[in-house]
């Protein structure tokens, strides 16, 4: 079974993909599709006795690459207290299941929160907000194992270079003045405090009040992000790209097809983190952080003259530092020594390499000895000597 399916919330057209049915087909049972509200119920909520509801709470917990983990802790809470709250383990399919039975006159609607936990991974969390009349859906939470990837973006770097952008639009008039209050106390919360648990709820009332507003859905996705919740995190960029449309000028952004294709490359989708940053060019040709990306995905790729071309102009633009060390591999794979070695010099500037930064010390090292490595090459067969192996 293909496992793409599992994540991707939106093709390049814009429409949503559900997962697949193996499990309801077996079980009888089924798992909603993370970004996609408008599904029938899944499971009805029974009336029992005393005028007592029967919520059915379920779910499952997947790596980014789609497949099931067991063993995972889950942290069910529906509020009301000690009572409201249960620790659940996934099965071998990684889902779990628990059902509540709640007074009809305090639960009409049933706000669950649900944390997931393994040895290995980041925690992953949802919060999912359902009635009696449509029943509950299954709940998925995605754990993302905790590498350090040195051929991806961390969500750290990401954040850190967006937030000037997400701070000026609270600032400078890209939030509607309505919401801008809400919309500057998340910031605050999840940018300072860098509390990103307590920034969403008023990130969402800003959301709520003003749904065309872009820039507070990309600010939410981002602390939802951070906070754990992928599901909720692609919802927010999914809608975000809708409202752009061409009818409404200035409302398309580049900040979330950027942020679904780093997402991409964080799953090895790199066709579809491609597909995403190439819309993002296509709403702001010069964005330097989605040229450096886009390049970045493309270097994953193996398309070396593509991914210098994109990184060439990140840099140009005066786009992070590590554009032009991307910059550098990228020539050096396409046999451009020289200009690689003027990357890589520009890069270091007048540090020293022991003074980079871990990531951009390690990849440096590794292109400074490919291009030693390279010229004794050169060397060793002009004089008629054995060569190393390459």
């Amino acid at each position: 079974m293909n496992r793409q399916v599992f994540f991707l919330t939106l093709l390049l057209t814009g429409s949503v993909l559900c997962p697949p049915r193996r499990a309801a087909a077996q079980r009888g049972e089924a798992l909603a599709d993370m970004a996609d509200d408008r599904r029938p119920p899944v499971a009805t909520v029974g009336i029992e006795y005393n005028q007592r509801l029967k919520w059915t709470v379920f779910g499952q917990v997947l790596a980014l690459d789609g497949k099931p983990i067991s063993g995972a802790k889950v942290l069910v809470d529906v509020g009301g207290g000690g009572q409201g709250r249960r620790t659940l383990e996934t099965n071998l399919q990684g889902e779990f299941r628990t059902e509540y039975v709640l007074d009809i006159k305090l639960y009409k609607t049933l706000r669950v929160e649900a944390m997931a936990s393994k040895a290995g991974y980041r925690k992953a969390r949802e919060t999912e907000q359902f009635s009696v009349d449509e029943g509950t859906r299954g709940i998925f939470l995605v754990l993302r194992e905790e590498t350090n990837d040195p051929d991806v973006l961390p969500l750290a770097t990401l954040l850190a270079s967006l937030a000037p952008r997400m701070r000026e639009a609270g600032s400078q008039g890209g939030v509607p003045p309505s919401v801008r209050k809400e919309y500057m106390r998340g910031t605050e919360q999840f940018l300072d405090k860098h509390d990103p648990v307590k920034a969403v709820p008023a990130l969402t009332k800003a959301v709520e009040r003003e749904p065309d507003c872009v820039e507070c859905r990309t600010l939410l996705s981002l602390a939802q992000l951070e906070a754990g919740s992928w599901a909720g995190a692609t919802r927010q960029l999914a809608t975000a790209i809708k409202i752009g449309t061409p009818d409404k000028p200035g409302t398309a952004k580049p900040e979330p097809f950027l942020i679904l294709g780093v997402m991409e490359t964080w799953r090895r989708e790199i066709d579809r983190a491609v597909g995403f940053l190439r819309r993002g060019l296509e709403v702001q040709p010069k964005d330097p952080l989605v040229l450096q990306e886009l390049g970045r995905a493309l270097i994953l790729r193996q398309e070396w003259g593509a991914a210098a071309e994109f990184l060439g102009e990140a840099a140009r633009l005066r786009g992070s530092p590590e554009a032009r060390l991307l910059h550098a591999r990228a020539l050096l794979e396409s046999d451009e020594r020289e200009e690689a070695e003027e990357e890589l010099n520009a890069y270091l500037g007048d540090r020293k390499p022991k003074d980079l930064p871990e990531r951009g010390r390690l990849v440096y090292t590794q292109l400074r000895e490919r291009l030693q490595l390279m010229s004794y090459g050169e060397e060793a067969e002009s004089a008629g000597e054995p060569q190393p192996n390459k």
